[in-house]
């Protein structure tokens, strides 16, 4: 982050963590986009992305859908 990158690329960034650490991480990510990045975090963790409160894509079949925001 040091270098300030205007994209970040997560990928299933709270999958081998707890529930605590998880939250930390979706904080670190947000106050990084408040920053000015585009953070795009792939994850399989539906309740990361309810709590995100960001728009939510889905790969389905090599196809993406959604885009709610």
């Amino acid at each position: 982050m040091i270098g300030k990158p205007d994209l970040i690329l997560a990928d299933e960034p709270t999958g081998n963590v707890d529930a605590a650490m998880g939250a930390r991480l979706l904080k670190l990510f947000q106050g990084l986009n408040r920053m000015g990045a585009t953070v795009l975090i792939a994850s399989h963790d539906t309740a990361l992305a309810e709590r995100s409160g960001a728009g939510v894509l889905h790969l389905e079949n090599g196809r993406i859908h959604g885009g709610t925001a």
